[in-house]
Order: C-alpha cells, then structure tokens, then sequence
C-alpha cells in the first residue's frame, strides 16, 4: 500500500481521504507529502486549512503504552503531541513538528531534554536485551557474534543499574531543532520503542549516531552525570558505555540485516569492528 503515490496537492487517493476525513472531519486536506526518512514506518506530512500534522501508518505492533506516555511528555514539551489514534487501522496523528535534525551534537539542550525524559515515570515492562536478542538468534550472521553478546549480557549484569524512562531509538533523525528568530528549541519524536531501560543504551546510541570521538564522549559522560548528581566513577561509566555501545550496535545491525537494509547493515558492521579493535 505505502508509499500512496499522489500529487503534493491533488487529487488525493481515496485511502488517504478516508482517514482523513476520520480523523479530521472539520478540516480539509490541502496538501500531503511522503516523508522518505522513516525506515520501519509511512509517514506523510499533512496541510489543512486549519494546521499541519503528521500522518502515521505502523507496520508493525501498534505501540498504544507509548503513544499514551508520549501525550504525557508533549505536556512537557518533548515531543509533538498525539492528536487522535486508531488501533484497528494501526496508525497515529500528530502535530507536524518544523525543524531539521542537528548537524552536531550540541550537549547542554540535547542532554536537558534526554534527562527529562529519562526522569518520567512509567509502569513499562523494562527492555529485556536478552529477550531482543533472541529474536534474532536463528538467523545465520547470528552465530558470527553469539559468544561477544553472551559475554557482553555477563559484564552489563556487573554494572550498577541507572533505570529510566529511554527512547530507546536515539538515531539522529528522531531528533528535531526548531530555531526561530527568538529560542532555539530541541525535540524527540519515534517513540514506538521507548520502555523502561538503562539510560546508557541512549547515551550509547547518541555516541554512535553521531560517531563522537573519545574526548567528546568523556565530555558527554561528565555532563550527563554531573546534571543528573549520578555518582558514578568515570573510568567505571566509559567501561560501561563502551559495553551498551556494542549491545546498542549490534542490535542496529540485526535489525537493518534482518530487513534487507544491506547499506545500513554494512555500516553498522563497520561500527562493530572498530569497537572490538578500541576493546583489544
């Protein structure tokens, strides 16, 4: 079904007219837009005559605990808000939030917002990496890293726990700046993955995505800790986020290999290999 291929301004296929006219029964479509950016779902930017939204169709599970969190963290400023969603039909409106994705990582706005977020509270079931894994265990290039995920779950059980509410799906496309002539401010947007977690699978997905080098990340660390009163050694915390890295990694490269994505998946490889060399 997706992409719907249409004219930016009409006439429009009849599937998308119907759920427009669902969802927004007072408004009248002007324009709608594909996004190419969203790998796991279709999403279309919507113009009406009233606002702009943002047009979600899953492909997958529908994700209702997170989209009910997300209302909560949009009160906050966060995200965009959720406007209406439909189980049955597997999709969700939201405002249509302007902006680009940050060239750079910028860590006093960046890590406010993620610190923010990691303080909510949720009744989610905590992400089980072992439980993730496995679903990828039957797969071939599985068995090429079996024994470096078994020992990375050993040494991450090592660590001491530092729980919060995570994204979960930190790439850099998920992030959204909107600066205009007055502020300048910082957005999350994908929740679908979002869970109770570690907040060094976050801090470890911000590294990678922007492939910060090891002064950078030290600078990340000593921010993040300080802002959140973490007590927590620095030697123990880069130890520590050199092992969610990998997790984090080798979770990206399952998941795009899984899917055919065979460039994402290279690169994600790339990433592996360079980390075991930093490791040796």
């Amino acid at each position: 079904m997706h992409p719907l291929k249409f004219n930016h301004y009409g006439p429009f296929p009849d599937a998308l007219l119907s759920v427009t006219s669902q969802l927004l029964p007072n408004e009248q479509l002007q324009s709608a837009q594909y996004l190419k950016a969203g790998l796991s779902n279709a999403n279309y930017w919507l113009k009406t005559n009233k606002q702009e939204y943002l047009l979600k169709f899953y492909q997958a599970s529908f994700p209702q605990p997170q989209l009910e969190m997300q209302q909560h963290l949009a009160s906050l400023g966060l995200c965009p808000d959720v406007i209406k969603s439909d189980l049955k039909a597997n999709l969700a409106l939201f405002d249509f939030m302007p902006g680009e994705n940050p060239k750079m990582l910028e860590f006093k706005p960046l890590l406010k917002l993620l610190s923010q977020l990691h303080q909510q509270q949720s009744n989610s079931p905590a992400l089980s990496f072992t439980d993730y894994f496995a679903q990828y265990s039957t797969l071939n290039y599985y068995a090429e890293f079996s024994t470096l995920i078994d020992n990375l779950l050993e040494n991450k059980a090592k660590f001491e726990a530092t729980p919060g509410y995570c994204h979960n799906d930190l790439l850099i496309n998920n992030i959204i700046v909107n600066r205009d002539k007055n502020e300048t401010k910082w957005f999350l947007i994908d929740f679908e993955y979002a869970a109770n977690n570690d907040v060094f699978f976050d801090l470890a997905a911000l590294c990678c995505d922007f492939k910060l080098e090891e002064n950078s990340e030290t600078d990340l660390l000593h921010y993040y800790l300080g802002h959140n009163r973490l007590k927590i050694d620095l030697a123990q915390a880069k130890t520590k986020l050199h092992c969610f890295k990998l997790i984090y990694c080798l979770l990206c490269y399952f998941w795009y290999a899984s899917r055919q994505l065979q460039p994402e998946a290279g690169l994600t490889y790339q990433q592996i290999q360079t980390l075991l060399l930093l490791k040796s």
